[in-house]
This record gives structure tokens, C-alpha cells and sequence, in this order.
């Protein structure tokens, strides 16, 4: 359990947090000596990190649904 806790404590300083990557995504997404592509990426990937896309997905195929019902419901044809 030692060294378990120990490498995970390790890894905490070499691993970024979502804290320091959307600090970083805000930092260059506010720095105007960065490209304007660059600006709008860090802006997008800050976006999607937030929740703010909805990717829409379209399935299609024969693929049947299957639904599992578990417990004590009767089911009638």
C-alpha cells in the first residue's frame, strides 16, 4: 500500500490537473501575442472541456435495440 501511495503521489506532480489545463487554455486563449488560430483553438478546447458543444450523434444501421427489464414486472404480449 506503501509504494502504491507513494507512486501516486509522484505522479500528482508530473500529470497536469483539468485545473492547470484550463488555466493554460485560458492563458493562451487571452495572450495576444498568440496566433489567432491558436486563440480560437485554446478557446474551443476550453468550451468542449465546459460542456459547452453538443456533438449530435446520427446512428443508422439493422442493428435491433435490445432492452433488458430486471425485477418483478410481468411482461404481456
Amino acid at each position: 500500500m506503501y509504494l502504491k501511495d507513494r507512486d501516486a503521489e509522484l505522479d500528482k506532480s508530473r500529470i497536469a490537473s483539468m485545473e492547470d489545463i484550463n488555466a493554460f487554455w485560458t492563458e493562451v486563449m487571452n495572450n495576444k501575442e498568440e496566433t489567432t488560430a491558436n486563440r480560437l483553438k485554446a478557446s474551443e478546447l476550453r468550451a468542449r472541456s465546459a460542456g459547452g458543444f453538443v456533438d449530435n450523434v446520427n446512428v443508422h444501421g439493422g442493428a435491433p435495440a435490445v432492452v433488458v427489464l430486471s425485477g418483478e414486472a410481468e411482461i404481456k404480449d
